[in-house]
């Protein structure tokens, strides 16, 4: 379906909707409210997130929680991970090898 042929999304029902997985994310994410909304932010403008901490700071427990909410999935943590949002017009997401 091409862009000018998506139906449209109100302001406010997609605030409510971001809202909604804002919450979500939040039930197994706790004090990391600016990260949450930087993430949320990257998966409506369309493009990537780079996840970057400490070891054993939530990042892969934020990816997961994201891909949940929204109904998308999380390709895991790796060196190069991938996250993939299911649309109808993305078939499949892969990483390249370098």
């Amino acid at each position: 379906m091409a862009a000018s042929q998506e139906p449209s999304l109100q302001p406010r029902r997609a605030a409510e909707l971001l809202d909604r997985v804002e919450k979500n994310i939040h039930l197994v994410i706790v004090g990391k409210d600016r990260v949450v909304r930087l993430a949320l932010a990257g998966l409506v403008a369309g493009g990537h997130v780079l996840l970057q901490d400490l070891p054993g700071t939530g990042k892969t427990m934020l990816a997961r929680a994201l891909a949940t909410s929204v109904g998308g999935r999380s390709a895991g943590s790796s060196a190069r991970p991938t996250f993939c949002h299911r649309t109808s017009r993305d078939r499949a997401c892969s990483t390249s090898a370098t």
